[in-house]
């Protein structure tokens, strides 16, 4: 119903780029490249400044700072977050979007958790979720008007994060894929190696037995 609403209002400029975002994404076979076009697309449909993409580190049971723009997060590469930690651990736990208009007026947040160091007040946090497994978060923060994050922001984030869990999930087994059929490689050019070796051998041992 929300988009078709957009469809029928000067949003239908943003279905378009929505879904040529959605397109780019499809192409990346790099995880690396595909976090790179998420991030930047994100900001472009919510018009923001800053923005992150955490991924769950599944052996150290952690988040862990794939992507990052603005001058602040840029600073700090290897960031890791504890899964319950800060807002990414409230995200997490919940596995609902969270739209924040002022950290400063939200209950949820009085000390801030961790939110500082930003031109405005106000943010959205997306889970990227494949089914109930918990894959990431987006966050996005300093919107160029100054103004709040709205509904439609969050809406359109949340699709948009549905989208990015499938992408990300492909690329994974596309890895695994890879990983998988180089050790079955590896392991035929072993098989017929000793296959190779045996011949030879066995070649020799019948020369030796002739010989005597």
């Amino acid at each position: 119903m929300f988009l078709n609403t957009f469809r029928r209002t000067k949003g239908g400029g943003l279905i378009l780029h929505f879904h040529a975002a959605l397109e780019k994404m499809s192409a990346e076979k790099s995880m690396h490249a595909l976090l790179e076009i998420a991030l930047k697309e994100a900001l472009a449909l919510t018009q923001a400044e800053v923005g992150s993409l955490f991924l769950v580190d599944e052996d150290k049971k952690e988040f862990v700072l794939k992507k990052a723009s603005g001058e602040y997060l840029s600073q700090f590469p290897e960031i890791r977050r504890t899964l319950n930690e800060g807002i990414l651990g409230y995200v997490a736990n919940r596995r609902v979007p969270l739209l924040v208009e002022d950290v400063r007026r939200d209950s949820r947040f009085q000390h801030g958790n961790g939110f500082s160091g930003y031109r405005t007040t106000s943010f959205i946090s997306i889970p990227i979720l494949l089914h109930e497994k918990l894959l990431g978060v987006l966050s996005l923060t300093d919107k160029k008007s100054r103004r709040p994050f709205s509904k439609k922001d969050l809406e359109w984030m949340t699709l948009f994060a549905q989208g990015l869990a499938l992408h990300i999930e492909r690329n994974h087994l596309l890895s695994e894929f890879k990983e998988n059929h180089h050790a079955l490689e590896e392991s035929r050019n072993t098989v017929t190696f000793l296959q190779g070796e045996k011949r030879r051998l066995g070649a020799e041992l019948e020369l030796s037995q002739k010989m005597e």
